[in-house]
């Protein structure tokens, strides 16, 4: 038989993570609260710390995961820059996406996102060939993205990006492929309210390692060329004035 004290400690883990998971949906609660809450009860002994941590951990989480599960028929796919199309029977997207908008600190923000996926041609035959069971061209397993924003003063932050794509095919026989990538870039920016509206300058910087990489791809090719490099190392400033 399970006593009152098992129930209660049960029910809390329980209790939290809905609280974590329906705030994450978009419920007005702040996440601080069950988070300190679990803390507390942790102290006095009422539950144990080395599952609420977890639980509160996979509770923030929970709530900024989306599944998906979606099944084409009659995919269009571009052939020549889209002089002309074909249409795959069947194609299959399945995978899962994360999202990260966390404040651990006042004066620190770090947002990320985090796309898994498996994409592939089911039925999907042409003139030119068989490709049952190939990789949809164009579209990544893997992409992420990331930034950390620290803010130095009111109204001044400074920030840290990094976007990592992975490797892809760009054609239907899976023969031609673009290379995994990672890009790093820093910003610094100030913002400032006015009496009409706000004000925001910054200054960012792109590419921080150099990095040779292939920004964007012509599915199935424009005469046998696949690539468009993307941009090396760059600068860009603005001042953008708000009114209201």
């Amino acid at each position: 038989m399970i006593s009152i004290a098992q129930f209660l400690e049960e029910f809390t883990y329980l209790g939290v993570f809905l609280i974590l998971f329906v705030a994450g949906l978009g419920v007005p609660i702040p996440e601080e609260l069950p988070i300190m809450a679990g803390g507390v009860l942790a102290h006095e002994g009422v539950v144990r710390w080395w599952l609420m941590l977890p639980v509160c951990v996979l509770g923030v989480l929970s709530g900024d995961v989306a599944l998906y599960w979606i099944d084409v028929t009659n995919d269009i796919v571009p052939f020549n820059g889209g002089a002309y199309f074909f249409t795959a029977g069947k194609s299959r997207r399945r995978g899962g996406e994360l999202g990260l908008d966390w404040t651990p600190m006042n004066p620190l923000t770090v947002r990320g996102a985090l796309t898994l996926s498996n994409n592939e041609y089911v039925e999907y035959e042409n003139d030119l060939g068989n490709f049952d069971g190939n990789e949809v061209a164009g579209l990544p397993s893997t992409f992420a993205d990331g930034e950390v924003r620290w803010r130095l003063v009111p109204g001044f932050s400074v920030a840290g990006r990094w976007k990592h794509v992975d490797d892809y095919f760009v054609d239907d026989a899976n023969t031609a492929s673009v290379e995994a990538f990672d890009i790093f870039g820093a910003e610094a920016e100030y913002t400032r309210p006015l009496s009409f509206g706000s004000l925001r300058a910054f200054v960012a910087v792109e590419n921080l390692s150099d990095e040779d990489y292939v920004a964007s791809a012509f599915i199935n090719g424009i005469n046998g060329q696949y690539f468009e490099p993307g941009l090396p190392r760059n600068v860009s400033a603005g001042l953008t004035f708000m009114f209201r």
